[in-house]
């Protein structure tokens, strides 16, 4: 089925500095019958059948081996990746031994790996989820809570885990500047990633007022169609380039 699977990339831009810190690696699937079928219908089936264990591992290494590409063609050497991982991901045992062979197969650096996973798979808290979000950021890569503030997720679980940051939904950034009240939602939101010690991304940044509000609110880092759409490996450079000349010197 890998033949059919490609990624896109979407960067993921420092609000204070312009500078692109990460590019999240998105999964996309052309049916040979059906066309192109979206994340949000193909990837509940493949948690519910099985595959999507060797299509995480899949998306896990060609993202790896992307950056390493880039690496070699002169690359920022401090450039992130960030990789999505599924509940069914995380009850694998074996998760973090397949990330540190694909860190080391690809020269990655760990801090250079940034893994989402959803607040839904961290809500139902168990012995091997836990064991298997301690081993990967005991390997050097940073753990990131996707989709922030639409899940289950506990302070006591922010506390719980080694999260290093976490991504804030797109629902609570669609409403600012034409909504006082999702402002004050986002500023306590940050607020809390703040005395929990972690960095924040707002995602789905699509508009200037949207991105003038997290500025002034102090939000760290942010993605979406503001920036750019995600596009295919080839045209990363590219994009990149485009980026860091908009740059405010």
């Amino acid at each position: 089925m890998t033949d059919q699977l490609w990624t896109v990339y979407q960067p993921i831009i420092g609000l204070e500095d312009g500078r692109v810190h990460a590019l999240e690696a998105l999964l996309r699937w052309e049916h040979p019958e059906l066309g192109p079928v979206g994340p949000a219908e193909f990837i509940p089936l493949a948690e519910r059948n099985g595959t999507i264990m060797p299509i995480g591992a899949w998306v896990l290494r060609t993202a790896c081996e992307q950056l390493a590409s880039w690496d070699a063609a002169g690359g920022d050497p401090e450039l992130a990746i960030s990789v999505n991982l599924s509940a069914r991901q995380l009850l694998d045992p074996d998760l973090a031994a397949t990330v540190s062979a694909v860190l080391s197969d690809t020269g990655i650096s760990p801090a250079r790996l940034w893994l989402e996973v959803t607040e839904t798979a961290i809500a139902d808290e168990n012995d091997v989820t836990g064991a298997t979000v301690d081993a990967l950021a005991a390997l050097g890569s940073r753990i990131h809570i996707d989709d922030f503030g639409i899940g289950y997720s506990s302070l006591a679980q922010l506390r719980r885990f080694p999260f290093h940051g976490l991504k804030i939904d797109r629902s609570f950034v669609t409403p600012l500047g034409d909504d006082e009240e999702a402002e004050a939602v986002l500023s306590a939101l940050l607020a809390i990633a703040a005395a929990s010690d972690l960095h924040v991304v707002a995602e789905g940044v699509e508009t200037q007022a949207q991105l003038d509000c997290l500025t002034r609110l102090h939000c760290p880092l942010a993605q979406g169609y503001r920036w750019a759409r995600p596009v295919v490996a080839d045209a990363v450079p590219e994009l990149l380039a485009e980026l860091s000349s908009e740059r405010t010197p």
